[in-house]
């Protein structure tokens, strides 16, 4: 992730470096034999924090496909809102957990329901989350990304991070499924 900027990356949405920690850890990267990054944004960040750094780029994969339906759960079904977006992945603080509680009343009266197909840092287990008015589905294996977004229903999928992400799985696995994207501002 963007660990080579700061400490602190997480805790901040501003990725500038700490010019402190970033001399410190110059020389391990100057002696390495290959410096990778999973993303251009991320080589072209580490490139301008480090000028000279030679950088390779090397992209993840992910799973496109498991064979097999997947099915929403029953608790989501009984209380299923007219439209449905979802929220992917595993959701920490740094993907945007705190801004999920803003939601239900900005949708109020819409139809729009927030499905988590994941967790949140607060809640591994299935069912409805109260502070967040999301369903929060649990674990899933990423091969099954497609399927459970059509068996949601989901027309559209959120990104709320709150700090730049050198890959996103999640948003891989949102785009190679075909759906929609709303990204955060990183």
């Amino acid at each position: 992730d963007v660990f080579f900027l700061r400490p602190d990356a997480f805790a901040y949405d501003d990725p500038r470096p700490v010019r402190a920690w970033t001399a410190e850890i110059e020389p391990l990267l100057g002696a390495a034999r290959a410096v990778l990054a999973p993303s251009d944004y991320l080589a072209g960040l580490a490139r301008r924090t480090f000028p000279g750094l030679a950088i390779d780029v090397v992209p993840n994969g992910i799973e496109t496909g498991t064979p097999g339906e997947a099915v929403a759960r029953s608790a989501f079904l009984e209380r299923r809102p007219e439209h449905v977006v979802a929220v992917l992945g595993a959701i920490g603080t740094h993907k945007g957990a705190d801004l999920l509680p803003a939601l239900p009343p900005q949708l109020e009266g819409s139809g729009i329901g927030i499905v988590v197909v994941g967790y949140l840092g607060q809640q591994i287990y299935p069912g409805w989350n109260e502070a967040t008015g999301a369903f929060v589905h649990g674990p899933y294996e990423p091969g099954r990304t497609a399927a459970l977004l059509r068996a949601y229903g989901a027309g559209l999928v959120l990104f709320p991070n709150l700090v730049p992400e050198s890959f996103s799985y999640a948003l891989s696995e949102a785009w190679a499924a075909g759906y929609p994207v709303l990204p955060g501002p990183h």
